[in-house]
C-alpha cells in the first residue's frame, strides 16, 4: 500500500483544494515550479512555517494519515509536557521577580514616607514664633 496519494505538489494544486493563499504564496515562492514530496522539501516546508495539518489529509493515504494523527498526538503529549514545564518556571520567576519589586516598592515608600514626614515638622517648625534668647 502507497503512503502517498500524491508525490508532487503546486501552487495550482494548493489553490484547487483550497489552501489558504498566505500558504500557497510561500510555497510558490520557495518552490515556483511546484515541488516533489520529499523529506528534505518536508523539512524545509518546517522550516518556512507551512501547514502539515491542512495538508496530512490531502496527500497521505488514509493508512498512513491515521498513522501520522498518532505520532502527532504523542509529540503534542511530549510539547505539552515540556509547556507546562516551562510555564510553572515562569510563573515562578515572574512571582520571584515580583516579590523583589513589591519589597523594593515598600522601602522606596518607607523611605518616601519618612521624608514626607520630616518636611512636614519643617514646615510646621518654620510656622512657630521666633523666641527670643
Amino acid at each position: 500500500m502507497e503512503a502517498l496519494k500524491m508525490t508532487r505538489i503546486d501552487a495550482a494544486w494548493l489553490r484547487a483544494h483550497n489552501a489558504c493563499e498566505e500558504q500557497v504564496v510561500i510555497f510558490e515562492r520557495e518552490w515556483p515550479d511546484g515541488a516533489d514530496i520529499t523529506a528534505e522539501n518536508i523539512l524545509r516546508a518546517v522550516e518556512l512555517e507551512l501547514d502539515f495539518d491542512w495538508l496530512t489529509p490531502h496527500v497521505l493515504s488514509a493508512p498512513s494519515c491515521a498513522a501520522y494523527e498518532e505520532a502527532r498526538a504523542q509529540e503534542y503529549l511530549a510539547w505539552r509536557r515540556v509547556y507546562e514545564k516551562a510555564l510553572v518556571q515562569a510563573k515562578a520567576a515572574r512571582n520571584n521577580v515580583m516579590k523583589m519589586a513589591d519589597v523594593a516598592f515598600e522601602e522606596t515608600m518607607e523611605m518616601a514616607d519618612v521624608a514626607y514626614e520630616k518636611a512636614l515638622a519643617q514646615a510646621f517648625i518654620e510656622m512657630l514664633p521666633v523666641r527670643e534668647a
